[in-house]
């Protein structure tokens, strides 16, 4: 199966940056409660589509570790049970690696050389025996060291700045992710169970909970914090399509004004 980025090459301060920009994302993922402490980090949710994008890209980062992957989603339509919480959506996710360094002030600077750039399309192929061979050496010893010890090694951090949300892990949490992602909703559109779940008392949705990113680590902050948010990412299904075939009050993809949203929730 290929996926299809938007590939650009940015230099800034005399080094040069690869961003790729997953297509066919738009409107269909969203992160949220960023400083949740009871699931160790924030939500990143999306539809089967979306998923399997994010699927590929780690994918992209576990073979080139220099690769950046880049999500412009602030600005997306988001499902209207969430959006009535100014702490959901509204923020950019990048995914690196340790292999580049990037500070906030430099990718505020990169950003707005895209703005200007010019791309070229970049089609990834997701061959499924070949990268689950490549990466299994990799998954094999994470599994068997557990993750604390790789994400201290490889200096994984989580933080929001300037409207984004910067995620670094070393490349064989991609690694592992970008499989165990794949075989979920591979495992999950077989068996027709994927998507969520119904509460049909209360017509109510809920997301179909994929894993996480790292997983529960001690190395995580025990302490969380909108700017500082813990080291587990949660990755999460919520395909309206799909709630839509079974709620009776259908979902609907709307714009947030989050400023509105604040001044309402200070006013009570």
């Amino acid at each position: 199966m290929d996926f299809k980025f938007k590939r650009y090459k940015i230099y800034h301060n005399h080094r040069e940056y690869f961003i790729f920009v997953p297509e066919l994302i738009k409107d269909n993922l969203w992160i949220n409660t960023l400083n949740d402490d009871w699931w160790g980090g924030p939500f990143l949710s999306g539809s089967v589509r979306a998923v399997r994008v994010l699927s590929a890209g780690f994918a992209l980062l576990g073979f080139n570790p220099y690769a950046i992957l880049y999500l412009p989603i602030k600005d997306d339509l988001l499902p209207e049970s969430i959006v009535g919480n100014p702490e959901n959506g509204h923020y950019d996710v990048v995914f690196r690696t340790n292999r580049t360094p990037l500070k906030a002030d430099d990718w505020k600077e990169i950003r707005r050389k895209l703005k200007k750039a010019r791309w070229v399309r970049y089609k990834f192929r997701f061959q499924e025996e070949r990268i689950r061979k490549y990466f299994q050496k990799d998954i094999d010893f994470l599994e068997k060291v557990g993750p604390d010890k790789i994400l201290k090694k490889g200096g994984a951090d989580m933080r929001l700045s300037n409207g984004t949300v910067f995620c670094s892990y070393p490349r064989s949490i991609y690694r592992q992710c970008s499989i165990s992602t794949w075989d979920y909703i591979k495992e999950g559109l077989q068996s027709g169970s994927i998507g969520g779940y119904i509460n049909e008392k209360y017509d109510f949705w809920t997301a179909d909970m994929i894993g996480s990113i790292a997983g529960w680590v001690t190395y995580s902050r025990m302490k969380y914090s909108y700017e500082h948010p813990g080291l587990t990412l949660n990755l999460e299904i919520y395909d309206i399509h799909i709630a839509n075939r079974k709620l009776k009050k259908k979902e609907k993809l709307v714009k947030c004004d989050r400023k509105q949203l604040e001044a309402e929730k200070f006013l009570g």
